[in-house]
């Protein structure tokens, strides 16, 4: 029979291993009882461990820990051979391999996916108790933001401070931008973890900084003290940086009233040279929301000599109105009250105006326009479409104009 013959045929680990492969759970526990014996002396390597212990039950893997518990320091050698080890094994037994490894473990680690294979196994108190040991060992490892990243993600805040510490005379060369240092390493820390990390650091967030964006995109990862501290560090810099509507509107969705106040100040002057279209301007008034009404009038005013130059459709100025305040539309009409009525060359158009003003704007674009407003309404949809806007007395005065011109 073929079971007889089976111990003539597996005569290392991965015989044993390939044998069972196929086998049923009870034809494998058949062979499993047969070898159990044997089996201590087949495994000469931590790749033999892993090939037998991965067609086996738990107790079988149990049993077999157990046969080699006092062999298991002098199979490990490498890391890989530690992962091949603990794979299969129960905590317990992870627990008592890493007992007799503890102190020869260190050396093992030589790079990155040394350091991160290892952890991996681990319990939060083993891990620990291995930075501890590795502490003066773990900046040599870090060559790039991917290795520092990797190595924070498995630290307590204090000890990603004492990482940082030692790194800190390497930072220039290993972070270059604000875009790899956020993405790469403090993409996926704590909150406690990146206060460390930043904390450690708060010297060369200035540098990181080169453009709008990245300004933005460093704050976005801040606590509101560190935000305010950063800005303090760079606000001299920061005019500077704001060169179109949109970097406006990403600095000051980054900043507090206050800090907003100081950017308005220092960019006064340059406000109309940052809008050149009507898309600029409702990015300038999308980052109004984050001023205060002080602040809201001051760069309208601003900006209002500018407004007529950039609306010169009715469609444009529904465009521009979208978006705005009531107060903020009141200071807009009132800068184009002689320019709306020549807006408006179509019954559409005389809808897209109106629809964003209150009634007593209605009432004077109404007045500027009434004499021309009946030649605009040649179709049922356009009488419509104009007397939906109008007050009853307006209604009238339309009617009677065109009943007169009905009767010629």
């Amino acid at each position: 029979a073929l079971e007889d013959r089976l111990p003539a045929l597996i005569t290392t680990a991965h015989d044993f291993y390939v044998v069972l492969r196929d086998l049923t759970p009870e034809q494998r526990t058949a062979v499993f009882t047969a070898f159990e014996d044997r089996l201590p002396a087949l495994i000469k390597t931590a790749d033999d461990f892993y090939h037998v212990l991965s067609n086996l039950t738990p107790e079988q893997c149990t049993a077999v820990c157990t046969a080699l518990k006092d062999r298991f320091p002098a199979r490990i050698t490498t890391v890989s051979d530690f992962r091949n080890v603990l794979f299969y094994l129960t905590p317990e037994q992870c627990t008592a391999v890493f007992t007799a490894l503890e102190d020869r473990l260190p050396a093992l680690i030589t790079t990155i996916v040394d350091f991160y294979t290892a952890l991996h196994y681990l319990t939060p108190d083993q891990r620990t108790a291995l930075i501890t040991a590795l502490k003066n060992q773990l900046p040599a490892l870090i060559t790039t933001t991917d290795d520092l990243y990797v190595v924070l993600h498995h630290l307590t805040p204090e000890q990603c401070t004492a990482v940082c510490t030692a790194l800190k005379d390497r930072f220039p060369t290993l972070i270059k931008t604000a875009d790899s240092f956020f993405r790469n390493v403090l993409r996926d820390l704590t909150p406690e973890q990146r206060t460390a990390v930043i904390t450690a650091l708060e010297d060369r967030l200035p540098t990181l900084i080169t453009t709008v964006n990245d300004f933005g995109f460093v704050l976005s990862y801040l606590t509101p003290e560190q935000c305010t501290a950063v800005f303090t560090a760079f606000k001299d810099q920061l005019p500077a940086l704001i060169t179109t509507a949109i970097d406006f509107y990403v600095v000051f969705s980054c900043l507090t009233p206050e800090q907003c106040t100081a950017v308005c100040t220092a960019l006064k002057d340059r406000l109309s040279a940052l809008i050149t279209t009507v898309a600029d301007f409702i990015s300038i008034s999308n980052a109004l929301c984050y001023l205060t009404p002080e602040q809201h009038t001051a760069v309208i005013t601003g900006l209002k000599d500018q407004l007529p130059t950039l609306i010169t459709t009715a469609d444009s100025f529904r465009s521009m109105f979208r978006d705005l305040t009531p107060k903020q539309r009141t200071a807009v009409i009132t800068a184009l009250e002689d320019q709306l009525p020549a807006l408006i060359k179509t019954v559409s158009d005389f809808g897209f105006v109106l629809d964003s003003l209150t009634p007593g704007q209605r009432t004077a674009v109404f007045t500027a326009l009434k004499d021309r407003l009946p030649a605009l309404i040649k179709t049922a949809n356009d009488f419509r479409n104009v007397f939906y806007y109008l007050t009853p007395e307006q209604r009238t005065a339309v009617y009677t104009v065109l009943s007169a011109i009905a009767v010629k």
